[in-house]
């Protein structure tokens, strides 16, 4: 298992299976190699600027820039990577991860989810094929952004929530099944034992 699927795998309840996990098209990191790049051209220009009048001061702020800029690449990197629809076989969860001590988890149960659907924003969706993924419920629509092979996602979840509830539907109807035929045998048993109750009552009305 990759280090995402064991951090996600955390969200999940012991007795839940993940069986589908939804993540940012690459693309998403586009944002955070810009910044990167920024970064590391501002180092350098400090670097120089400052090591014209003190190379011992230039070389003291080019390691703690350098650890600015690696922080801040990590925690914007793992913004993005960690960001994910997660599909169990109980519900759907989606978890979106700000940078370090902030999250968000919203969970959906399976039989909540009506439909999941892409939509196309710009141009540049369609060169790329990212699009943002909508799970609609009753209560409203749940929109994570960019993800690839949008068509493709959609039609998975949504198999895939049918079967489930398509599943459960059919254990619940079996468990009520059950319960209706025991409620019978238990009543069959009961008539059973109330006739042997008369008759017995009605053999000692008559030997007396």
């Amino acid at each position: 298992m990759d280090i995402k699927k064991n951090i996600l795998g955390r969200l999940i309840k012991i007795n839940e299976e993940m069986i589908y996990v939804v993540s940012h098209h690459y693309i998403a990191y586009f944002g955070t190699i810009v910044v990167l790049f920024i970064s590391i051209a501002i180092v350098f220009s400090l670097y120089k600027l400052i090591s014209i009048f003190s190379l011992p001061i230039a070389s003291w702020v080019w390691w703690i820039l350098w650890i600015i800029v690696y922080i801040n690449f990590m925690l914007n990197f793992f913004d993005v990577y960690l960001d994910a629809i997660i599909i169990t076989d109980r519900s759907l969860i989606i978890y979106e991860w700000y940078w370090l001590l902030k999250n968000s988890i919203d969970v959906i149960a399976n039989h909540a989810v009506e439909s999941a659907y892409s939509e196309q924003n710009w141009i540049v969706d369609s060169m790329f094929d990212k699009w943002n993924l909508i799970i609609k419920t009753a209560g409203g629509d749940t929109v994570f952004k960019n993800i690839a092979s949008p068509v493709e996602v959609a039609n998975d979840i949504n198999k895939i929530i049918f079967s489930i509830v398509e599943k459960d539907e059919e254990k619940e109807w079996e468990q009520i099944w059950e319960y209706e035929e025991k409620k019978w045998w238990d009543l069959d048993v009961f008539m059973q034992a109330m006739e042997e109750v008369v008759r017995e009552y009605k053999d000692r009305q008559r030997d007396q």
